[in-house]
C-alpha cells in the first residue's frame, strides 16, 4: 500500500509477492485480498504455483474417493463424500438431505465393508452383519413395507421411517455405494499404467461431475495421468504396478504446481520463491522467510551415498534457495 502511494504510476501488475510456501499463506492472502471488485480497498490479484489439488474441489474430491477405495468403505468415509459437490451433484443428492442421509446410515446399521465377502478378504468374519448390504437392504425394504420394529423379512428388519419422496435419496445412496463397490474391484488388480490410466478415467465419469466454474479441473487430472502413461511408454516399462504405487506416483503428479496460466495475467502476482520468478516485476516482495522453512534444510536419505560425499555441482535445495534470495534482491 505504501509502494502505490508514493508511485502514482505503479499498477497492481507490476508488484509479485514471493514466498517458500505458497500453499499455507494461499488462504490468508485471500482473506486480505479477497474483497469485492466494488469495494475502495480492492487489489486485483493471482495466486500461482500452488498444487494441483489444491487449485479445485474436483481434485480434492478426486483424491477423496482414491482414499475411500483404498480402505474398508466405512460409513463415516461414504457419507462424508457427499460434502464434496462433484461427488454429491454426480448423485443427484441435495445438500439439505445429508443430515437425514447421516442419521438413517447410522440407525440403518451399516458400518463398513460392502458385504460379507468383503468383510473375509479383509480377514474379519465373513458375517453380513453391519456392512452396507446388510443397511441398504433394511432400508429399501423398510420402504417397501412396515417392519414395526419386530417383523422379519426373509430374515431382514426393515428400517421403518423411510416413505414417500425421501425414497430417492435411499437409492441415490443405494448407487453410490454399488459405483463404490464396482470400482474397488475393477481397481483391486495390479496392471500397466496406460490401463491403470483408463481405469482412471472410468472412476472420473463415474463419480465425478464437472464444475462450469471450474472449467479446466477435469483435464489437468487427465493429463496428469495420460503423463505417467506417456512416461511409462517412453522409458519402456510395460509390466503391471500395484494400486499402492500407482495413486503414490499419481499424489506426487498432483502434488507438483500445475500449469503458471494466471501468471503474469493481470493484479499482484503470489507465487513460490523460485528463479525468473522476479522478472519482469518493478517491486519484489517476500514473505513467509521463517527460521526453519527458508532455507530449506538438506535431508539426505541415509542411504544415499551421493550425499556422503557432496562434490560441486550437486544438486542442492538450500544452494537452490539461497540462489532465488539473491536473485530477488
Amino acid at each position: 500500500l505504501t509502494s502505490f502511494q508514493r508511485d502514482s504510476s505503479l499498477r497492481p501488475e507490476d508488484v509479485i509477492v514471493m514466498m517458500p510456501d505458497v500453499e499455507t499463506y494461499g488462504p490468508y492472502v485471500h482473506a486480505v485480498f479477497g474483497v469485492e471488485p466494488a469495494h475502495e480497498a480492492y487489489i486485483p490479484y493471482r495466486i500461482t504455483d500452488r498444487p494441483r489439488r489444491s487449485l479445485s474441489t474436483l481434485a480434492r474430491a478426486y483424491e477423496k474417493v482414491l482414499g475411500v477405495l483404498g480402505g474398508r468403505l466405512s460409513a463415516s468415509e461414504v457419507v462424508d463424500l457427499l460434502r464434496h459437490a462433484p461427488i454429491r451433484d454426480r448423485f443427484g443428492i441435495d445438500p439439505a438431505d445429508l443430515p437425514r442421509l447421516e442419521a438413517w446410515v447410522s440407525a440403518s446399521g451399516a458400518r463398513s465393508c460392502v458385504d460379507a465377502s468383503h468383510r473375509a478378504e479383509l480377514g474379519l468374519p465373513e458375517a453380513p452383519e453391519h456392512t452396507w448390504r446388510f443397511g441398504l437392504d433394511r432400508l429399501l425394504l423398510g420402504y417397501a413395507m412396515p417392519g414395526q420394529g419386530a417383523t422379519l423379512f426373509a430374515g431382514t428388519l426393515p428400517f421403518d421411517g423411510v416413505e414417500g419422496t425421501s425414497a430417492r435419496v435411499v437409492g441415490q445412496l443405494a448407487e453410490l455405494v454399488e459405483t463404490l463397490a464396482e470400482l474397488r474391484q475393477k481397481l483391486r488388480a495390479a496392471r500397466p499404467l496406460a490401463a491403470w490410466r483408463d481405469a482412471h478415467f472410468e472412476l472420473l465419469r463415474r463419480m465425478l461431475v464437472k464444475d462450469d466454474a471450474e472449467p479446466g479441473a477435469d483435464t489437468e487430472i487427465r493429463e496428469a495421468l495420460a503423463a505417467l502413461a506417456d512416461s511409462a511408454a517412453l522409458a519402456g516399462f510395460s509390466r503391471p504396478v500395484e494400486r499402492v504405487v500407482f495413486e503414490r506416483a499419481l499424489s506426487d503428479a498432483l502434488e507438483s504446481p500445475g500449469p503458471a496460466h494466471d501468471f503474469l495475467a493481470g493484479g499482484v502476482t503470489f507465487s513460490a520463491l523460485l528463479p525468473m520468478r522476479s522478472i519482469p516485476f518493478r517491486v519484489v516482495c517476500l514473505a513467509g522467510m521463517n527460521d526453519g522453512e527458508f532455507p530449506r534444510a538438506a535431508r539426505a536419505l541415509d542411504f544415499d551415498e551421493m550425499a556422503k560425499d557432496a562434490r560441486p555441482g550437486d544438486r542442492s535445495a538450500r544452494d537452490d534457495d539461497r540462489h532465488s534470495f539473491l536473485e530477488a534482491l
